[in-house]
């Protein structure tokens, strides 16, 4: 058997202290990686637990008024043409069965017809 006697000498003083400042980098670089990708799976954690309303908050949004179904009875045969929403108003474009057009007012948040106009050709 051979004996490797270079294994078994210390390193020279100059070698050993760059090999521990290259120990101590490395094992700060491992932390900083480390504190990083904990702080990833946190906001990947958070963002998948807050993305979905809980119950109570859609409740609460409906008592307030913010989400509202209503049917809007339109004269038979009448066409939806167009619509536009403005702040608390919605427009609607109707086209007639005889094609007169006509515009209606809506409330947004109480589904309620405000106003409507006669377009005559």
């Amino acid at each position: 058997m051979s004996n490797n006697t270079e294994d078994d000498e210390p390193l020279d003083p100059v070698l050993e202290n760059i090999r521990r400042k290259m120990q101590r980098l490395m094992l700060i670089s491992f932390g900083i990686m480390g504190f990083g990708l904990m702080a990833l799976i946190a906001v990947i954690v958070y963002k998948l637990s807050v993305s979905k309303p809980q119950k109570d908050e859609v409740t609460a949004a409906q008592n307030v008024g913010i989400l509202v179904q209503s049917a809007i009875k339109l004269p038979s045969g009448a066409n939806i043409v167009d619509t536009q929403l403005n702040d608390n108003h919605i427009l609607i474009t109707i086209r007639q069965n005889n094609g007169d057009h006509a515009l209606w007012t809506i409330n947004a948040t109480t589904g309620q017809v405000i106003s409507q106009i006669q377009l005559n050709k």
